[in-house]
């Protein structure tokens, strides 16, 4: 039980990861998962891996964070309130856009937020940073 609530409180820290540079795919662990998945939809052995992957200090909370959310599109366990998996070229230009707002130029960021939503996304700023909303068809 305490092992679980580990996971689960690791599970959210990694979610929540909100940093600037963005985190890349662990193909190792993304490698086993697939594997375990492929073998028979051998679950506690996917699990395991992921458990494995949390605990591993050679990673960053973003790389973490980015092969996680592709577990779960494959497995699902984050629920129905997992994030949306944003395109690169979003995520490009509300780097971009960040970028535009430390330097005060508003014109160039405000440009940048337009194109972000000309894509389908609105952009909410926080103390924390950006925060993506996909734009609902009527919108």
């Amino acid at each position: 039980e305490a092992a679980l609530r580990r996971m689960v409180e690791v599970l959210k820290a990694v979610i929540n990861a909100n940093e600037k540079i963005p985190g890349t795919l662990n193909q190792g662990y993304l490698g086993q998962f697939s594997a375990f998945i492929e073998d028979d939809l051998d679950t506690p052995k996917a699990i395991a891996c992921v458990h494995e992957m949390l605990k591993d200090e050679s990673l960053s909370l973003l790389d973490k964070k980015m092969t996680l959310l592709r577990m779960n599109m494959i497995l699902g366990f984050l629920g129905k309130h997992s994030p949306v998996v944003i395109p690169m070229e979003i995520e490009e230009l509300v780097r971009k856009r960040e970028q535009a707002r430390e330097e005060k130029d508003w014109k160039e960021a405000d440009g940048l937020r337009n194109k972000v939503k000309n894509l389908g996304y609105d952009i909410k700023d926080t103390s924390n940073g950006p925060i993506l909303y996909p734009l609902q068809h009527n919108e």
